[in-house]
């Protein structure tokens, strides 16, 4: 470029333009999971860079991606995952929570006292680059909780109806014990008024 002014012209001068790749926000993506009831399910959380910047990783790598569990169903429990299976203890509480595992799995469980049998329940999550740029929009994965098939349901007997029998077996065995109690006691006044 130059520059002028009324009676003469610069020299020449350059501008360098850089440009530099815009970061895109990673993606998430819905998915359906069957579970069976009282059973648990290991899900690869489906998050994905589009970029596939070769500055971070090296070429064709992209960059690594986390997936962030952003609400909780309203039944079962999610975990994290160590080597393949539910962490102990590792069940997620609060969210937002980033999963630990590198390549996004959680572990749903169709357990606890507020899943219900034949019922779909749900949860979202996001994702999260190395620069720490969030998804547009959260997921969803849905979780379709099959029928009781653990033989706890029709013919069997609750826990709470063999600890209410035992209870009330207790009950009457303590009315009958103090019934038996005063009737000998009445015996032993009549004998003792009649035979003196």
């Amino acid at each position: 470029f130059r520059v002028t002014d009324s009676r003469s012209e610069s020299g020449e001068g350059f501008v360098f333009i850089n440009l530099v790749e815009v970061n895109d926000p990673p993606e998430v993506f819905d998915q359906t999971v069957n579970v069976e009831f009282a059973g648990e399910v290991l899900i690869a959380l489906e998050v994905r860079d589009v970029d596939n910047d070769d500055r971070i990783n090296g070429p064709g790598v992209g960059e690594e991606v986390s997936a962030i569990v952003a609400s909780l169903p309203d039944g079962g429990v999610v975990f994290q995952v160590e080597n393949g299976e539910a962490e102990n203890f590792g069940d997620i509480v609060q969210t937002p929570t980033t999963v630990q595992d590198p390549q996004n799995r959680v572990v749903f469980k169709a357990i606890n006292f507020n899943i219900e049998p034949s019922t779909t329940y749900s949860f979202a999550f996001t994702a999260r680059d190395q620069r720490n740029l969030l998804a547009r929009e959260s997921a969803n994965v849905t979780l379709i909780v099959s029928e009781d098939n653990t033989g706890g349901g029709g013919g069997g007997i609750s826990i709470v109806v063999i600890i209410g029998a035992a209870a009330g077996g207790v009950v009457v065995f303590c009315c009958c014990a103090a019934g038996y109690w005063y009737w000998r006691r009445r015996q032993a006044a009549r004998r003792k008024t009649l035979y003196g």
